[in-house]
């Protein structure tokens, strides 16, 4: 009987996840993981690394012919953020031993402690690929947000040459345009047109980086910088997550 590759890795992430649950020094919960596997030619990421909004797996790991995700729900805590940054990189290990006894090759993509503070951003943010595989829609900030879970999680990828993709969807100028706009608008940032941010988003910041149009993505890293100042991510502070 063939192996179901996708199978055995949805399995080591579950198996990675209920393992760290149990570690001592993790005080977070952590929720259900989603598992996903996006081809390294899906035409999204040629419209994200043109407009200067995120790297290329292509660019990263130039063999990759898939990009596998994963995303785990946790809940707000003291170190929150932190212990799940160690639990995406303990996933990312062990999916790759899991690929490297297969003789596949893979490579790892940056992480979100991985900050450009010129860009204000991640410079590879796997958010875009959990939302390439249907997981979930973003929300304030560069959040993601998964229906029925928290409004708190951390997404993971790696690139591998083993072909577990569905084959890339064939999309229209207009097309992608649209996905590329839905993306930007549900994150809030200034500069994205149609984006009006409600009292509620604007009130929430503790940073006052927030207004009628849009975030401002340096006040915010500001702000964060002061919580964690090698890692100034929006995730450290979150306050704004959880408005619509």
């Amino acid at each position: 009987m063939p192996r179901d590759v996708k199978a055995d890795i949805f399995k080591t992430v579950e198996d990675t996840v209920a393992e760290f649950r149990e570690a001592e020094d993790v005080k977070t919960a952590f929720g259900k993981p989603r598992v996903g596997f996006v081809s390294a030619n899906h035409p999204l990421y040629d419209t994200l690394f043109a407009r200067g909004v995120n790297d290329h797996p292509k660019n990263i790991y130039r063999p990759g012919y898939t990009v596998i995700v994963h995303y785990v729900p946790y809940e707000e805590g003291e170190n929150a953020f932190f212990d799940a940054v160690k639990l995406t990189m303990a996933i990312n290990g062990n999916i790759r031993r899991y690929l490297d006894k297969l003789g596949r090759l893979t490579s790892n993509t940056c992480i979100p402690i991985d900050w450009d503070c010129e860009q204000c951003r991640e410079e590879w943010c796997s958010k875009y690929t959990a939302w390439m595989a249907g997981m979930g829609s973003f929300g304030p900030a560069g959040s993601f947000h998964v229906p029925g879970e928290t409004d708190r999680g951390i997404a993971g990828t790696i690139i591998t040459d083993g072909l577990y993709g569905e084959k890339p969807p064939e999309m229209t100028s207009e097309e992608l345009e649209a996905a590329f706009n839905e993306m930007m608008k549900d994150c809030r940032f200034k500069g994205t047109e149609g984006v009006e941010c409600s009292d509620e988003l604007i009130a929430a910041c503790p940073a006052g980086a927030i207004d009628r149009d849009g975030i401002d993505r340096k006040k915010c890293q500001d702000y964060c910088e002061k919580i964690n100042s090698h890692t100034p991510n929006p995730e450290v502070c979150g306050k704004c997550f959880n408005c619509r």
